[in-house]
């Protein structure tokens, strides 16, 4: 009986071994599940931050404007913006709102330990009256690593009001006088044709001046004749002559000459050419042993001398001289003669006209 219960049991726990290790093995699986997922949970845990320092996500959205929003009075939208630290927000170029003008964008960018918080400003001004509309717009924000996440705002609707309501009678304004943007200024060119002119004036009154400085010639305190035979004695002892000086020779002789001539027919001789000089000496009564044609021919000589370069022989040049000379001897003023008595005057009629036809 007992090796037949001892059989019994033996077999028994030999059929119920493998239902035994089933049930082991689910229990290690059930245990190793929840051992994983205990795991998993705390991975999760330790991670979360990062993930959530990772992703980029509007924070805040607020709507600054006033009470009574009336055309062309600004408003301002306050986007508040986590991302990734080292990454940055983007605008769009257009935020859909055809009466939402942009005027002012302002943007201020806050690091964290593991985020960036960028606050943006935007300032808008709506200027036709009515209902208006800001459609929801994307921002664009841009990771260290170049990837591109877009966020989504809210619309906005706003209510803008005419700037005459409350007005019972709107007007228009008084019109302003014109300003002027481009006007003709002459000033400069009335200054310069001033200038000009008192210039010009300037100009003729000297030249007058001096014309009639040239013509009222005034005769030196000496005779002219006795300066004209001293320059050219002191010419003729100079020396020129010996050291082949001729141009100087004729040059001094032919002043000298002008310049006697000037002043003894009332001209300025040595500022005058020869053909005026012509017409300055054509009606001068001439002393014998000479003329107008020798007096302009001795003029002519000198002039060929200075101007061409000749170089006559001494004895011509003396000859010269000499002949200069002889015309101021010639023309020289001569002492006034006593002035003729004037003619007697007729006798009144004393006898009648018979008595002195008949007198012898």
């Amino acid at each position: 009986m007992p090796l037949e219960a001892a059989l019994l049991v033996a077999a028994t726990l030999f059929l119920a071994a493998p239902a035994l290790a089933t049930q082991e093995a689910k229990l290690v699986d059930e245990l190793a599940s929840q051992g994983a997922e205990q795991a998993g949970v705390a991975d999760r845990a330790d991670k979360a931050p990062v993930e959530a320092a990772a992703l980029a996500f509007l924070k805040s959205q607020t709507l600054h404007a006033p009470p009574n929003l009336t055309v062309g009075q600004p408003l301002q939208v306050e986007l508040v913006v986590e991302h990734p630290r080292g990454g940055r927000v983007i605008l769009p170029d257009d935020f859909g709102g055809s009466r939402f003008e942009l005027l002012d964008t302002g943007i201020q960018e806050t690091p964290g330990e593991r985020s960036t918080t960028t606050s943006l400003a935007l300032t808008f001004a709506i200027f036709r009256p009515g209902q208006a509309k800001l459609p929801a717009f994307a921002l664009s924000v841009m990771a260290p690593d170049s990837s591109v996440t877009e966020i989504k705002t809210e619309a906005i609707a706003v209510l803008v009001r005419s700037a005459l309501d409350g007005i019972a009678e709107p007007h228009f304004a008084p019109p302003r006088p014109p300003v002027a943007i481009w006007v003709d200024d002459y000033t400069l060119a009335w200054a310069g044709g001033v200038g000009l002119g008192a210039l010009l004036l300037a100009a003729l009154g000297f030249m007058a001046f001096r014309r009639r400085e040239v013509e009222e010639f005034a005769a030196p305190a000496r005779p002219a004749d006795q300066l004209a035979l001293e320059k050219l004695r002191a010419l003729k002892s100079s020396g020129l002559l010996e050291r082949g000086e001729v141009m100087i020779y004729y040059v001094r002789m032919s002043e000298t000459l002008r310049e006697y001539l000037g002043r003894r027919y009332n001209f300025p001789g040595t500022e005058l050419t020869i053909s005026e000089i012509r017409e300055r000496l054509k009606h001068v009564r001439w002393p014998s042993g000479t003329d107008l044609g020798e007096v302009m021919r001795w003029l002519d000589h000198c002039d060929f001398v200075k101007f061409s370069g000749a170089s006559p022989s001494d004895v011509q040049a003396r000859e010269h001289l000499l002949r200069a000379l002889a015309l101021v001897e010639l023309t020289r003023a001569r002492p006034t003669e006593s002035a003729p008595l004037p003619a007697p005057a007729p006798k009144p009629l004393t006898s009648a006209p018979g008595e002195e036809e008949a007198a012898p």
